[in-house]
């Protein structure tokens, strides 16, 4: 992390809820707050599983998994595993 104020730090959260309010929110009305927290979790579901990705390729990450060793866009990116 870096110092007090460099938006970088949190650029990761900030995409994936602009991408949730454009994508799902702004879309959908919601009645109660329970109906909106239900709606976050299956979009995670959704994002972790299902929707395609532009830095992979537009594959999903499900197929991104079962394409390459520990979902690694590239073989040589995969953890190393020591035994000891």
């Amino acid at each position: 992390m870096g110092e007090t104020g460099i938006c970088w730090d949190n650029s990761p959260a900030e995409s994936f809820w602009s991408t949730f309010k454009h994508e799902h929110c702004y879309r959908h009305v919601y009645a109660t707050k329970t109906e909106l927290v239900a709606a976050i979790g299956k979009w995670i579901r959704f994002c972790r599983s299902v929707r395609r990705h532009s830095a992979v390729g537009m594959l999903s990450p499900r197929q991104l998994r079962a394409v390459t060793p520990n979902g690694c866009r590239n073989p040589s990116q995969a953890p190393v595993r020591r035994s000891g």
